[in-house]
């Protein structure tokens, strides 16, 4: 837990209120005193390209701006002249911050489940109807809002100043889209340095690194832009295809390679603590890195991973559709261009949003409308907000996505990822991200620019097969699309079974609905979650006899409901573990 603050009598803040629990927090907190301020930074920020906490701290308490610090940082400062407390966060809210200022007090924690505890065992909480829907339908919240009216999350580049007359919130650094103009080669070139300059910066303070290696693009790409090779871990449920890519691609590299097996129920086993991490803002199923600090703390003392790499550097969510050949699809892609009420199009096309099932066709008709003009509300305001440094609509298009990257459905890869152990986000350096605001739609639309620098990190490792397709990670769209035709003809000439494209059970994450099938105690939690009265109180707007048909019927086949089920596990056992 991150830090809690409720005040005192006076109204004034000090350290005396302030706690943290330091088993949960890697690594502890860097405490400094100086001219009648006392100051606690937690995370890795980066001075001069060295990892450097104490210098970081120190320079913001002296009135220096944390526009001058790199990489992930939290920084709460108490000046004891004024009673007075300044947090500080980086330009990704990479620990994410949640906060409430109320008569009884402040409060501070990067969970939600501890605002919501705080908050119930106190003069109590008022969910928000259109918010938990919101959470529900994008798998995330928007804004700087949460699950209920007052408290909030802290957006990224803020200074919170927080006194006996209030907070006041201010941003100190606004993102940049001003475009390059060169091709996607320069471009890649660019990248791969620009990696190999985050992973120095990152390895520069001596510890044991190890990294999460999957089968996949990004964490490769981190692998092999690294001055040393860190131990290699590898997790899943068995040791199927995506484990060989991943020790292939350890091995190639050089670097020692761990696998991590999970038991068939891990995510079952493990719900209650992913819940308290997810706190309800999040599907608790990306909390998959849970149960493994023991054995990772053996062999590392910082972990790397290539979260972020895909949705800044692979285009993975810009409005797109694939190129069909013979009413076939390919791996060609081509931009759909964009509405003229963009606000719409977000809503309706983003593709992390709760899909394969009709969740409106499962709330109470008289809700249906209510719920989707605050869906397009929150989407316009995140608009507006971005009106500021959006040139145009590509701009404002991105702008949606890095408006509090740890708002990112994804974010619990992360956050158990930092269990036990200290992780570190290659991608959150200000250089790469720079670059990523620079670039055209057209220089990640097929992931060009990442292919490249792929390519110009390590050849040979770049084009060893990935765990989702099967096929060389940095190889271009049109060579992937020969390649697959070409195997689906082989397999119709021969019948070899194993020329067929990787499936479910040969990748890591298990997909949702089969998971949901075949796991009894899944589907257990799945249950006391339908039934839950808590539930039908906060979520009215469901027809729970709808939605618990959906529910049941998603344990004996695929009906895309096992998504919503997932949500639903996770804020049944937030509110229990809230109580």
């Amino acid at each position: 837990m991150l830090p809690t603050e409720t005040g005192s009598d006076t109204g004034v803040f000090s350290p005396s209120g302030f706690k943290w629990l330091s088993e949960d927090v890697y690594p502890a907190p860097v405490v400094v005193n100086q001219d009648n301020k006392t100051g606690f930074l937690f995370g890795s920020p980066i001075v001069e390209d060295k990892i450097a906490p104490q210098q970081s701290l120190q320079q913001v308490m002296s009135g220096q701006s944390p526009e001058l610090l790199n990489g992930q940082f939290l920084i709460v400062v108490f000046d004891h002249k004024s009673g007075s407390m300044h947090v500080y966060n980086d330009r990704y809210a990479s620990l994410p911050v949640y906060y409430d200022y109320s008569p009884e007090g402040f409060f501070l924690s990067h969970r939600h489940s501890d605002l919501v505890r705080y908050k119930r065992q106190g003069s109590g909480i008022s969910f928000v109807a259109e918010r938990l829907f919101e959470t529900i339908a994008f798998q995330r919240q928007l804004l700087d809002r949460t699950l209920d009216e007052r408290s909030r999350y802290l957006l990224p580049a803020s200074v919170l100043r927080v006194s006996k007359n209030g907070c006041e919130h201010q941003r100190y650094w606004r993102p940049a889209f001003s475009k390059r103009d060169d091709g996607v080669v320069s471009a890649g070139g660019e990248l791969s340095e620009l990696l190999q300059q985050s992973m120095q910066r990152r390895m520069s303070d001596g510890r044991r690194y190890g990294i999460y290696l999957s089968g996949g693009h990004d964490s490769r790409t981190v692998l092999m832009a690294s001055p040393q090779k860190p131990v290699c871990f590898t997790v899943g449920y068995s040791d199927n295809y995506e484990v060989g890519c991943a020790r292939k691609i350890a091995g190639a590299a050089g670097a020692p390679f761990k696998f991590f097996e999970f038991p068939r129920d891990h995510q079952a086993l493990v719900a209650d603590q992913a819940a308290e991490i997810c706190g309800g803002m999040y599907a608790i199923d990306n909390a998959l890195f849970l149960g493994l600090a023991d054995r990772v703390r053996q062999e590392a003392d910082v972990v790397f991973h290539g979260h972020a790499l895909d949705y800044l550097f692979q285009g993975m969510y810009l409005p797109a559709e694939y190129i069909k050949f013979l009413n076939r699809p390919t791996l060609l892609r081509r931009q759909t261009g964009y509405w003229s009420d963009m606000a719409s199009q977000f809503v309706e096309t983003i593709p992390y949003r709760l899909k394969y099932i009709d969740l409106y066709g499962l709330c109470r008709p008289e809700w249906r409308s209510r719920l989707r003009e605050s869906m397009h509300d929150s989407a316009q305001a995140i608009i507006e907000d971005g009106r500021d440094v959006c040139c145009d609509k590509e701009d404002l298009w991105e702008y949606f996505l890095i408006h509090g990257l740890s708002r990112h459905y994804s974010w619990p890869n992360i956050g158990t990822k930092a269990i036990g152990v200290e992780q570190r986000t290659p991608a959150f350096d200000n250089d790469v991200f720079d670059f990523y605001l620079s670039l055209r739609p057209e220089h990640r639309l097929t992931a060009g620019v990442l292919r490249c620098a792929q390519l110009k990190l390590d050849r040979r490792i770049a084009m060893i097969n990935t765990g989702n397709l099967g096929m060389p990670a940095a190889a271009s769209p049109l060579f992937k699309t020969g390649w697959l035709m070409t195997r689906k003809l082989l397999r119709h000439v021969t019948g070899l079974q194993h020329l067929k494209a990787p499936s479910a059970s040969d990748r890591t994450w298990p997909d949702r609905d089969l998971h949901m099938q075949s796991i009894k105690s899944y589907q257990e939690l799945a249950r006391q979650a339908l039934q839950s009265e808590q539930l039908v109180d906060i979520l009215p707007f469901f027809d729970w006899d709808r939605v618990r048909q959906v529910g049941e019927e998603s344990f004996e086949k695929a009906n895309g409901g096992a998504g919503l089920m997932v949500n639903l596990i996770g804020l049944h056992l937030m509110l229990k573990g809230t109580d």
